[in-house]
């Protein structure tokens, strides 16, 4: 069964991109979904061909889409689906945008892909099976000293999102840089994947969420990477929002600690 979730996903993904591609640079139509949430045709398009494409090969298997009204599913066993992550650099003719989906069993993901269609780069992970690229292993890069990390940031869409995420992102330029160089970034599940590679070496966002991460997550975590949620800093459940993921647990320790330090993070209690 793990090959066959490999080759269909691989399959699916790549075709989806085929459908989002030519549609950048001219897109007829951008609408609001919710206020600072942006839809466009691609979008929508590119759902109902992965919704058919799972209906069609695993149809006891429920759906839960980003886009869409139907395919809302909070069943403990189900696909999460990303159409197009990165919307707003895709909007633009720009690239950093990808298509996402994972596969939750009994509460847990087990299989996650991310497919970039400007690259053609595919990225899996099944759980304790490691992760690749196009086929070939990935790991993540270790040993980096902070003053040569290169790390994303970004956060979410409303008020108090945008106002906590200019405080940790000037935080991080002010007074000092915390690290080589910080880049703010629109598609989470690409930026996990840079991570998982050696390309990137840490990611904050506030308010991420199951699409927008739950691949990556497991990439990450199949690759040697360390993975919490924003504001609960010792674990990491894909149900809840916000992330922070990095090359290795030393680097994530180190950053929290510093979030912490500027008030921007709560301490969490430290376990008996």
């Amino acid at each position: 069964m793990a090959l066959a979730y490999y080759q269909f996903l691989e399959t699916a993904l790549i075709e989806t991109g085929k459908i989002i591609l030519p549609l950048r640079n001219g897109c007829p139509s951008v609408k609001e979904k919710s206020p600072n949430e942006i839809v466009t045709p691609a979008d929508i398009l590119a759902n109902q061909y992965l919704v058919k494409k799972l209906k069609t090969f695993f149809p006891e298997i429920p759906i839960y889409s980003e886009e869409g009204k139907e395919e809302k599913s909070e069943a403990q066993t189900r696909w999460i689906v990303d159409p197009l992550d990165g919307t707003t650099p895709w909007v633009w003719g720009n690239s950093g945008f990808s298509v996402s989906v994972a596969l939750e069993n009994n509460g847990a993901i087990v299989a996650g892909a991310v497919y970039d269609p400007v690259m053609k780069e595919f990225y899996y992970a099944e759980k304790g099976k490691g992760a690749t690229k196009n086929g070939v292993g990935i790991e993540t890069k270790k040993s980096i000293p902070k003053n040569e990390l290169l790390m994303v940031v970004d956060w979410g869409n409303k008020k108090e999102k945008r106002e906590e995420g200019l405080r940790y992102l000037s935080s991080f330029f002010l007074p000092e840089m915390y690290a080589l160089r910080i880049v703010p970034q629109f598609a989470p599940a690409l930026g996990l994947c840079r991570i998982a590679e050696g390309r990137i070496h840490a990611l904050v966002c506030n308010d991420t969420w199951v699409e927008d991460h739950a691949a990556g997550a497991l990439i990450i975590s199949e690759s040697g990477g360390y993975v919490s949620n924003f504001y609960q800093t010792s674990v990491f459940n894909h149900r809840n929002s916000g992330i922070i993921a990095c090359n290795e647990r030393s680097t994530h320790r180190d950053l929290v600690t510093f979030l912490e330090g500027k008030g921007i993070l709560d301490k969490e209690p430290q376990a008996a």
